[in-house]
Parts: structure tokens; C-alpha cells; sequence
């Protein structure tokens, strides 16, 4: 197996997928399937695309990884390890890919309680979460309003990894007053890690040393304790003579300042309910202020889960509500932008005063953002997003339609929030696949990933014989997942054809067709996301013989791209021997049985060979094995003197009575002296003439062969 990454280096943006690209070649001899995965990385979120890989020996494919990275997976460059691994061959090899994850610095800042009601001090919760991939490095900061308050935040400087939160506590007060009504202070936290800072406001509310409640009745106590010793005083006045009268002081009772009541005795409660004007439920968690007249803001509070709010111990007066909320647009009662156009609640001293009116409100729009992956190509997606609990006139405009792609992210904007919307996303081939999700105000939500699975798919056709008529009984079987699957070709109506359904898609098949009497056949059938084939056609032969052999040369080695030919038959048939792994070796299939066969080979400056071979039922299996010789023959020897010396300098000449080839014996070295060879002779007769200065020309008759080599020693004789 051979696994080369066309992506090693890929740049990825947090919560984003990132794809890894891979070819897949298989160098084994057997079909194997291939697995591939992410080492270190969790299975459930790397998708293989495709699934499921079949490769016949040879054969390559290209095979994508696609990896979910958590939104929080750690800035900068990771090395990561690819394993392929043949499910059939047992092989695996390894490729090796860089991730370089990209920066994203996102703090949240949370102070806790908003409002704190204490003496000299108040004590927050600060709370910094990392909702980013790298660490945080923030200093923590706190001003109030008019600069009053002495506060103090520990520890001022946060280290927050990413997925995590970091914990501060601040603390602001000064000298409280000793008589009149609460003061309010509003503080601003910062949280900074330059260039990005995030703020959050807070209240402390100090409560005066003596409340102004507690001083009422300090001065009723005093008026009472003045009217019982007036009365004493007169009722002893008029137990006496002479008769008094009675007077009571014009100062006796002058009224209290309403500034100087307490609240919690002389207050009422204020309430109202808010509900989304989208779906017509309650919203939860928006913040409610209260402002006085002076529009300095008196109170806060929050809806509840029903939509309501309630603000305690308000002292009689007219008051202007505020709504506000994350993702909405700031509203005065009845539901103004302008805070001069709101109408003002009068909150008399009966606690039973009628609420004001419900307010309906809208968000800011929100959207949907996402990603389709449908097989291993980039095809046509069709997202529609509907609202779940809209109301009836929240739904003009839907459903929405929008067109995407496949492997690419897709947008859904200006959607009415808070909603809840059923996002359908459909491609041809594929299975249709929904999901709800709830949009909050003003927020674009990231829907997971959508994995479409392939509608099934159909695999059929015909298996005929030789003669094109089609076969029944015959079994046609193929494996789905891990289990058999057979179907059998009717012998009666649609003879011959088949169809197996519900084939897992996309996919490679190997189909395997067996009818006795009939030599099987194996046919891969590679199937689309949903297709439906019904063009697979196989021709089963009658049972059949083999012949198989190797083709070697004269020196024993085996000759690749040999053809070799079934002769003398009604077709012929050819195949040409193996050039890789069993170099010479060839293959004959399907042979009628019983019958004897002649096969021609030949090859290029060799001498064609032919032979028979016979095949009968009861040995199907023939073996033939050839040697080619090369199609020419050589001359060659030694010329010597009549005492036995070598002589070289020679000249030797061979002729075929029409052309002459010229040649000499060899003087050096000393142990080839007097040798010679005069190669590329065709078969047939040639005269060899050798002369030399001082000696006899001496002259034979020698037969050259195809391929064969002629060795001859010749005497030269002194000349007389």
C-alpha cells in the first residue's frame, strides 16, 4: 500500500473543518480495502470520504479526510500522523500532514451579582471564560461613575487557558451616610488583552448607618410620647378648678418627607411581563430598569422564565421602564426606542395598583451558518430553513431556499429572533436530513456538521451464455458490510436478469456469478451515491480448461510482453506473458473441455515457438513452458599453426555467397590470442576463409542454427 498526502500543510479556522487529501495506490495482489485515520485525534470526529475504499491490485483512488476541530483546539501549528491501513493485506503506512490552526482571542466577562445592597463595602464575583483557542493574559480594571468608591480587585491579573474561566473578586465601598435614602454607585469591569477588551457593568447600592424607616419611627414614637404627656397634662388640668381648656398645638403633627420614608414599608411593588413578539412566549433573563423622573435609575430586575418582572419597595412617583438584553434592541415602556417618547408608570401607595401592560418584543435577526458534506464531491445542496414556533405573522417568507454546495459552508441571515427553526437539507442521491435549532437574538449559530448518508443503491443486469442466451439459476452473490448477499437469476419470465437493492452507496462491489456447468466470473461494479445500474452484463462461459506456462530465454530468465496465441480455433485468442512480479509467466482461461490446442509464441529477434497442449475434464489445469532462442546464430574459434601456437591477426572472413563479413583473430590478451567471433548470422550455410602473411589460406563449410553458435579451430599451414 502506498499512501501519497496532496495536503500537507493545512491552514484551519477553529469550529471549521479541515480536509486532508489523499492517493491511494495498491501495491499488493490482492483487493484490498482501505481504512485511513487521524492518530491522536478522536474517531468521531474524523469523516472518511469516501467511507468505504476497494481497490483491485493496481488500482488508486483519492480518499479525503475531514476533520471537526473543537472551537477551542489549540492555536498554532500541529503535526499530525495520517494511517492507512489494508483491512485484506494487513499493510499500513504512514503520511505525515501540518495543521496550522489559526488565532482566536475571545474573553467573556461575567460580575456577579449586578446589583449588590450593602453597608461600607460590596463584594462581585469576576469571571473571565476563554471562549477562544489560545491563552488568555487579561488585567482586570473596575471605575465608578463619580469616582467615589475605593475598589480593589484580586488577584488584577488573569492567566486563562482556552476552554477554561478565571476567577477575581472585587471589592468597592466608601464612608456610608449616616441618615437619608440609598445611595447607588455604577461600576465598570474591564477585562484587557490588548487589542481586545470586554466590559461589565454593576451597582452598589450603600444603605445609609440609620435607615430613613427607622428615623419615622423614631419621630412617631416622639410625637406620641408629646400627645400622652399632653393628655395627661390635661386631663389633670381639668380635674382641677377652675375648668381648663383643651387646645392641641397648630405644630402638632406637620407630615414626613417622602424622600425619608422607607421602602420596604412605605413602598410598592412594580411588575410587568415581556414576551417575544416572534413566538408569543415569555422571554426569560432581560434586564428591567427603573428611572426616577430625575432619570437617575432607581432599581433593576430581571424577567423571569414566565416573562414577568417584579421591582420591590418603589416609593410612590412616576417611574420610566427600560428593557434591555443580549441581541436586543434597548425598549422603553410601552415599547419605544426613545427614551422621551416613554410613557412613565405611576406607582401610587396602594399595592393593589393595576401593573402596567404586557410589552411584546423582537431581537436583533439572527442567522444560520453550516456545512453539508454529501459523499466525496462538491454537489448540489438545497438548504430550507423554516420557523418551528413562529407565530402566523412571523412566517411570511418562508420556508427560505438556499442553494449550496457540498464540502462548502452556507449562510442563512436576517432570520426573526428568538426563533426556533427546522433547517432541511436535500441532494440528489442522498438522504434528505433535518434538524432543528434555536436562534437567539442577534446571533449567528454554527449548526453542527451535516453528514448526508447516501440513499441506497440498486445493482442489476443479465448474465448470458456464449451465444447471448440468457441464464437462470445462476447465483449472483456480493458482500454487504461484513454479510453475504445472494440473489438468483430467474428461469422463468426475465430469465437471466438480476437486482440486488438496498446496496449501502457510494461503493465498489465485487459481484460474483456461479452456475454449475459454467466457469464463475467476478465483475466490480463501482456504484454512485443512490444509483440505480441495471447495465451489468456478464457472458458465463461453459466449464472450463486453463493453460499456463512461462517463457524464458536461453539463459533461463523469464521474457515479459510475449504474445502468445490460441491458434487454429474459430477466434483467436491472445494474451501476452507478465513484464512485472512472475516475469514470463501467462494465463489461458476459459477453454472448452475436453480439446487439444495449439499455442504460437513470439517475440521480438527470437525464433517463434509453437506447441500443443490437450485439456479434458479431469485435468482442466495445462501446463506449458517455452524457450525462445534468438532468431540469429555466430561463428566463432581459434586459429592456430601447425605446432599449436595461436596466431593472431588473422583475418577471418564468412559468406553466404553474397555478402562477407570480415573479422579477425584477437592479438592480446594473452589468454584470448588467436580467438575470433563473427556474431548476427541468420540460419543457413556459410563458408569460413581465414588468411594470414606466411601461411596457406585455410577454408570450411560450417551450418549456422537459429540462435545456435558454431565453434571451430583451424590450422594454418606454413606456406611452401
Amino acid at each position: 500500500m502506498r499512501a501519497d498526502l496532496l495536503t500537507p500543510v493545512v491552514e484551519v479556522a477553529p469550529g471549521a473543518p479541515a480536509r486532508l487529501d489523499l492517493e491511494l495506490l495498491n501495491t499488493s495482489d490482492v483487493i484490498d480495502e482501505v481504512v485511513c485515520a487521524l492518530r491522536g485525534v478522536d474517531e468521531a470526529r474524523v469523516v472518511q470520504s469516501p467511507a468505504a475504499v476497494r481497490l483491485f491490485p493496481g488500482e488508486h483512488a483519492l480518499v479525503s479526510l475531514l476533520v471537526d476541530l473543537p472551537a477551542g483546539f489549540h492555536a498554532g501549528s500541529h503535526d499530525q500522523t495520517v494511517e492507512v491501513r489494508g483491512l485484506a493485506s494487513g499493510e499500513s503506512v504512514e503520511a505525515h500532514a501540518r495543521l496550522d490552526v489559526r488565532t482566536v482571542v475571545k474573553p467573556v466577562l461575567t460580575v456577579t451579582p449586578t446589583l449588590r445592597v450593602g453597608g461600607r463595602r460590596g463584594r462581585f464575583e469576576v469571571l473571565v471564560d476563554n471562549r477562544g483557542n489560545d491563552d488568555l493574559d487579561v488585567v482586570l480594571r473596575a471605575v465608578d461613575t463619580d469616582q467615589r468608591l475605593t475598589m480593589v480587585i484580586e488577584p488584577q491579573r488573569l492567566r486563562v487557558a482556552p476552554g477554561e474561566t478565571g476567577t477575581a473578586r472585587l471589592t468597592a465601598g466608601r464612608r456610608r451616610r449616616w441618615f437619608g435614602a440609598p445611595v447607588t454607585h455604577d461600576v465598570t469591569v474591564s477585562a484587557e488583552q490588548a487589542p481586545h477588551t470586554v466590559t461589565a457593568d454593576v451597582q452598589l447600592r450603600q444603605k445609609p448607618r440609620i435607615p430613613a424607616g427607622a428615623l419615622t419611627a423614631l419621630m412617631l414614637l416622639a410625637i406620641v410620647g408629646l400627645w400622652a404627656v399632653a393628655v395627661l397634662v390635661g386631663v389633670r388640668t381639668a380635674m382641677a378648678a377652675p375648668p381648663v381648656k383643651r387646645l392641641i398645638a397648630a405644630s402638632f403633627f406637620k407630615g414626613v418627607d417622602p424622600s425619608q420614608l422607607d421602602p420596604t414599608v412605605a413602598g410598592s411593588s412594580v411588575t410587568g411581563k415581556v414576551a417575544n413578539s416572534v413566538t408569543g412566549e415569555p422571554l426569560a433573563r432581560l434586564t428591567v430598569e427603573l428611572f426616577d423622573a430625575d432619570g437617575k435609575l432607581v432599581a433593576a430586575t430581571a424577567t423571569k422564565d414566565d416573562g414577568s418582572w417584579e421591582v420591590p419597595g418603589v416609593l410612590p412617583g412616576s417611574y420610566k421602564v427600560r428593557l434591555r438584553g443580549d441581541g436586543f434592541a434597548e425598549r422603553w415602556l410601552p415599547g419605544v426606542t426613545d427614551p422621551a417618547q416613554a410613557e412613565a408608570v405611576t406607582v401610587p401607595q396602594d399595592p393593589k395598583a393595576a401593573p402596567p401592560p404586557a410589552l411584546a418584543v423582537a431581537g436583533k435577526p439572527g442567522g444560520l451558518t453550516g456545512l453539508v458534506l454529501a459523499g466525496d464531491g462538491g454537489g448540489a445542496v438545497t438548504v430550507t430553513v423554516e420557523p418551528v414556533d413562529a407565530t402566523d405573522a412571523n412566517r411570511t417568507g418562508f420556508p427560505r431556499v438556499v442553494a449550496a454546495s457540498a464540502g462548502k459552508a452556507f449562510t442563512v441571515g436576517e432570520l426573526p429572533a428568538p426563533a426556533s427553526y427546522r433547517v432541511r437539507v436535500t441532494s440528489g442521491g442522498f438522504q434528505t436530513q433535518e434538524v432543528e435549532q434555536e436562534v437567539a437574538a442577534g446571533a449567528v449559530v454554527q449548526l453542527n456538521t451535516l453528514k448526508l448518508l447516501a440513499s441506497p443503491g440498486v445493482v442489476g443486469g443479465v448474465v448470458v451464455d456464449r451465444a447471448g442466451v440468457p441464464l437462470g439459476d445462476v447465483t449472483v452473490s456480493t458482500i454487504v458490510g461484513d454479510k453475504p448477499v445472494k440473489v438468483q437469476t430467474p428461469t422463468s419470465g426475465t430469465v437471466g436478469r438480476f437486482r440486488i437493492e438496498q446496496l449501502p452507496s457510494p461503493g465498489t462491489y465485487v459481484l460474483q456469478f456461479q452456475r454449475e456447468g459454467y466457469g464463475a466470473e467476478v465483475v466490480a461494479v463501482q456504484l454512485g451515491p443512490g444509483q440505480d445500474r441495471d447495465d451489468v452484463s456478464v457472458t458465463l462461459a461453459a466449464a472450463s480448461g486453463t493453460v499456463t506456462g512461462v517463457v524464458r530465454g536461453p539463459d533461463g530468465a523469464g521474457i515479459g510482453g510475449v504474445r502468445v496465441a490460441l491458434v487454429g480455433g474459430a477466434s483467436e485468442v491472445v494474451t501476452t506473458t507478465f513484464t512485472t512480479g512472475a516475469v514470463g509467466a501467462y494465463r489461458l482461461s476459459g477453454l472448452p473441455l475436453p480439446g487439444t490446442y495449439t499455442l504460437a509464441f513470439s517475440f521480438d529477434a527470437t525464433v517463434p515457438q509453437t506447441m500443443q497442449v490437450t485439456v479434458a475434464k479431469d485435468q482442466p489445469d495445462a501446463t506449458a513452458d517455452v524457450v525462445l532462442l534468438p532468431q540469429l546464430g555466430r561463428v566463432t574459434g581459434t586459429v592456430l599453426s601447425t605446432a599449436g601456437t595461436a596466431i593472431g591477426a588473422a583475418t577471418v572472413e564468412v559468406s553466404d555467397g553474397v555478402t562477407v563479413r570480415t573479422s579477425a583473430s584477437a592479438t592480446a590478451p594473452a589468454d584470448a590470442l588467436g580467438t575470433f567471433d563473427v556474431p548476427g548470422l541468420a540460419p543457413g550455410s556459410y563458408t569460413v576463409t581465414v588468411r594470414r602473411a606466411g601461411y596457406r589460406d585455410q577454408t570450411l563449410l560450417v551450418r549456422v542454427e537459429a540462435g545456435a553458435v558454431v565453434a571451430r579451430t583451424l590450422t594454418l599451414l606454413d606456406a611452401a
